[in-house]
């Protein structure tokens, strides 16, 4: 079975939005930024509402069409997509007990994205 969800704006870095905050104690805590746990919980959620639940392993793949030139590392944006399909429940964890096989691809030519970056998710149960 192969499932495809569309999604529309910036997929943010997870792993450069940590902060530092400080419990009532005092005791500092590393935490992601809001706008990432803001997007990845909006992301998961209409994920969830597209998607079926992946019993079996899965291949995954990432198309991202961006709205411009700006630098971006690619395992930044695969890590929240695969984090946002757990949050989700639509795959078990991204380990590879679950997750097979990843494709990631940055394609510039093929679509006018109306100045917002848009990727597509390609997941095929195996």
């Amino acid at each position: 079975m192969i499932q495809t969800f569309y999604g529309t704006g910036t997929i943010p870095s997870k792993k450069n939005s940590k902060q530092i905050f400080k419990t009532r104690s005092g005791k500092p805590f590393i935490s992601s930024s809001n706008a990432y746990i803001k997007w990845e919980n909006a992301t998961a959620t209409e994920m969830s509402c597209k998607l079926k639940k992946v019993i079996q392993t899965c291949l995954v793949r990432l198309t991202i069409y961006p709205a411009d030139n700006k630098r971006f590392d690619l395992d930044n944006k695969i890590t929240g997509v695969l984090d946002a399909l757990v949050n989700a429940g639509i795959l078990e964890d991204d380990s590879w007990k679950c997750v097979r096989g990843i494709t990631a691809v940055v394609d510039k030519s093929s679509i006018d994205t109306k100045g917002k970056d848009v990727w597509i998710l390609t997941i095929e149960t195996i």
